[in-house]
């Protein structure tokens, strides 16, 4: 049974008030029929029952009335507010949600979920893959950065990643192609019985180094700040492609070279202002300096500069202590023209005292040479 939208009848015959009856006899006719067939179309009964609805029935070809509580029949609608996200509340009910709303440009969320703060709660029905994707943001050029977590069992460990450019459209292609990305693990368990948790961070895809930058707001102009790195131990450690070198460790109290040399591209090593280098140690030997060269100069202290000579003060001062009434041992006084070394207590140990040389006699005698003359001091023996 078709609806009888294609036979409508004609208005001609009736439209004028010279029209007859027998005229119109085939128009009043047809809308007769149509009539019956709407009314056949549509089964309702003699007295229809509050809360029942029309559905229709392909296979009798008409609407049949059924009761208002069926499968997907809305019959109550809760907290309806403009803007509000409509969830289904029952088998028959809506609601309109309070935290969850959409003004046809932005989605805003509130709320927490199972006793977390947060919002949104994305959920997998399997274990993820390390670089997979739950959630995506895009622009209109490209997907821009993935994310994904996961729990891998068998590593222990708690992976969230945040990979950039998911889709591989401006990878290195002349160097590694794996992944672009940050990496976070928190590993449990690594040392059994849960007692060595540790977090770790991994940054792929830096081809050409990592660099982390800290600016200011705008107030100066992004000018840099301090970066502070803290912790009961901060270690350094280079490699040499994928070998470990040696650690530069700064903990609580000190910091432990571990064996790497200090040193500076230029050659040399500047100290602005007054610097004070304690010795610590509980051993026999507090300083030791070594050149390893059979040639060059073993240790040198030059005071004043490249263009300035040191007029006044110490060039060189050993001391028994730093207090008040210690008294010094060594001391070299530079001005510009002479230079005085005192010394308290000289002794010479393992001096050679010269044998006879061009007929005179240098025994027990001092040989102490100034500007190319030998001058001779007598010595007794003790």
């Amino acid at each position: 049974m078709a609806w009888p939208s294609g036979s409508k009848a004609g208005t001609t015959s009736t439209d004028n008030a010279s029209d007859s009856i027998s005229g119109a006899r085939a128009d009043i006719n047809q809308n007769i029929t149509n009539v019956n067939s709407i009314i056949d179309i549509f089964n309702i009964p003699g007295s229809p029952t509050d809360n029942y609805y029309l559905r229709y029935d392909s296979s009798t070809g008409k609407f049949e009335m059924e009761a208002g509580t069926g499968s997907g029949v809305v019959s109550a609608y809760t907290n309806g507010t403009d803007n509000r996200v409509i969830t289904s509340s029952g088998t028959s009910s809506i609601n309109g949600e309070a935290n969850f709303t959409f003004d046809g440009s932005r989605a805003v969320l509130a709320g927490t979920h199972s006793g977390l703060t947060g919002s949104l709660k994305i959920e997998s029905g399997a274990t993820n893959a390390w670089n997979g994707a739950q959630l995506t943001m895009t622009d209109d050029t490209d997907d821009v950065f993935s994310m994904v977590g996961r729990v891998n069992t068998g590593a222990k460990a708690y992976n969230y990643a945040i990979v950039l450019d998911p889709n591989g459209n401006h990878k290195n292609t002349s160097a590694y192609t794996g992944d672009t990305g940050f990496y976070f693990n928190m590993d449990y368990e690594s040392g059994g019985g849960g007692t060595d948790w540790y977090m770790l961070q991994n940054v792929y895809g830096a081809d050409d180094g990592y660099y982390i930058n800290a600016y200011g707001s705008n107030h100066n102009s992004y000018a840099r700040t301090p970066i502070i790195l803290s912790g009961s131990k901060v270690e350094l450690i280079g490699y040499n492609g994928s070998t470990a070198g040696g650690a530069f460790q700064v903990e609580h109290d000190h910091v432990d070279l571990n064996g790497l040399p200090l040193r500076d591209t230029s050659g040399s090593v500047t100290v602005n202002d007054n610097m004070t280098v304690n010795l610590d140690s509980g051993g026999t030997t507090a300083l030791v300096t070594e050149n390893e060269s059979a040639t060059a100069s073993g240790n040198r202290i030059t005071v004043g500069k490249s263009d300035t000579a040191h007029t006044s003060g110490d060039g060189f001062l050993v001391r028994r202590g730093t207090g008040s009434g210690f008294e010094e041992q060594l001391k070299v006084e530079t001005d510009s023209s002479t230079t005085k070394v005192t010394a308290r207590g000289l002794q010479l140990t393992g001096a050679t005292v010269d044998s006879t040389t061009s007929g005179f006699t240098q025994t027990n005698r001092l040989t102490i040479n100034i500007n190319g003359t030998d001058y001779y001091i007598a010595l007794d023996a003790v």
